[in-house]
């Protein structure tokens, strides 16, 4: 007889705190998490408006994961989250906390992306809402 464990939710410091809260040390995984959750909740409101996703290489992983990921095409440096507009448009945002540096690695990618004509953002967020609010802009400026 096969067992199957019941996925318990994954839970982030927002779930637990007002995402706009300054005080708390918050996660990169926080703030991409809370802005992942609008981005659904605003295509409730404007269906077919954008398709998104989002990229997990931040994630910390075991050496085996890691090759997995490496294998199956993950790359160090690609952006946080993208999104594609009609008109064969995308853009992609690089998401980090407050005191976050981009890369060497992503600014290589971002440079590359950027002359293929790919727009890079980053977002620099001290609060899970102040990066959806920094997101909402860009999003405004496609239409959305």
């Amino acid at each position: 007889m096969i067992f199957k464990r019941k996925p318990s939710p994954v839970k982030f410091a927002w779930h637990k705190y007002p995402a706009h809260l300054e005080s708390i040390r918050w996660l990169e995984s926080d703030i991409q998490s809370f802005i992942v959750l609008k981005l659904r909740d605003l295509l409730q409101d404007e269906p077919g408006s954008y398709i998104f996703w989002g990229d997990m290489g931040g994630m910390k992983t075991t050496v085996r994961t890691a090759s997995k990921a490496k294998a199956l095409g993950l790359e160090q440096g690609i952006p946080d989250l993208f999104l594609m507009f009609p008109g064969h448009r995308l853009v992609c945002i690089e998401l980090k906390r407050k005191g976050g540096v981009v890369s060497g690695e992503q600014k290589k990618k971002h440079a590359a992306m950027q002359e293929m004509g790919f727009p890079v953002y980053v977002v620099k967020a001290k609060t899970p809402a102040d990066g959806w609010s920094q997101v909402l802009t860009i999003l405004q400026r496609y239409g959305i």
